[in-house]
């Protein structure tokens, strides 16, 4: 998530090939789903990267009130601030 001028870009990444059907098919639907907010598709030119972006501040303020800091992120500093049972999440990740 990242602040633009009082609007607030949510976007999600992943590579052009491999991950453009999981993206498409699961991580889109889902998200419009749960936020009720169409994602716009993005496929980088000259570059192996696709991009899932909306602009809301409404869905951003829930996923900050989640634990989702804005700005960009580093996977290594996004840790849950809830306990986990560790063999439910290990299950729901697969």
């Amino acid at each position: 998530m990242s602040k633009n001028h009082g609007s607030v870009q949510i976007t999600i990444t992943g590579h052009k090939f491999d991950d453009s059907e999981y993206m498409i098919r699961r991580v889109r639907p889902m998200f419009e789903e749960i936020f009720q907010t169409s994602l716009k598709v993005l496929l980088v030119k000259d570059e192996n990267t696709m991009i899932l972006y909306a602009y809301s501040k409404r869905v951003a303020l829930i996923l900050h009130k989640w634990g989702m800091p804005f700005g960009r992120k580093k996977l290594s500093h996004l840790t849950p601030a809830l306990a986990l049972d560790e063999v439910s999440f290990i299950r729901g990740l697969f």
